[in-house]
């Protein structure tokens, strides 16, 4: 009995996701099962980006998760000396566009749209922006030594534990779905 249940379980979740992904495919006008991996791969670095311009975007509008207080919120995700407030809201709808901007740029070679730059052009943007976000990566695990008021805190754990590799997953990702 309980197999029976965990199975159909496992087939509405699945049922689920290709429901999700077919969504997907609709927006983004590919063809299900036909369009090369190449193509579809570039989704996904594209689809994070937009997620993380999303919160920012939040962030600016006073939203506070993952804290509790807007000091609480700085802690966590800026890594601020004690008490230090939140950045305001030109910082956060700054990074939201950079980021918008930045799934446009990853997501430009489905279908050829290249904002009138040339392939080159657009190619060298794109591991530019791997660049950059790769440094990111990196930087985060150092960063306890470059800001001594972040040992310790809530900051520290999370930039190790989900910032840091989260970043180092989408450089590379970019670096290698994008032509």
């Amino acid at each position: 009995m309980v197999r029976l249940s965990l199975q159909s379980t496992s087939l509405t979740v699945r049922k689920n996701w290709m429901r999700y992904i077919k969504i997907v495919c609709v927006w983004f006008d590919l063809k299900f099962g036909e369009t090369p991996l190449s193509e579809f791969a570039p989704i996904l670095p594209g689809l994070v980006l937009l997620f993380l311009a999303g919160i920012h975007v939040y962030w600016g509008l006073g939203g506070l998760w993952p804290g509790t207080s807007p000091f609480d919120l700085a802690q966590k995700v800026v890594g601020g000396v004690s008490g230090s407030p939140m950045p305001g809201r030109v910082a956060c709808f700054s990074v939201a566009i950079f980021l918008f901007l930045s799934s446009l740029l990853v997501t430009s070679s489905i279908h050829g749209f290249r904002f009138g730059l040339s392939t080159k052009t657009l190619s060298f943007l794109q591991q530019l922006l791997a660049g950059i976000i790769l440094l990111r990566g990196v930087g985060g695990f150092f960063d306890r030594y470059l800001r001594p008021h972040t040992r310790s805190g809530p900051f520290e754990r999370l930039n190790i534990l989900i910032y840091s590799p989260l970043c180092l997953c989408l450089g590379f990702m970019i670096l290698v779905f994008t032509p």
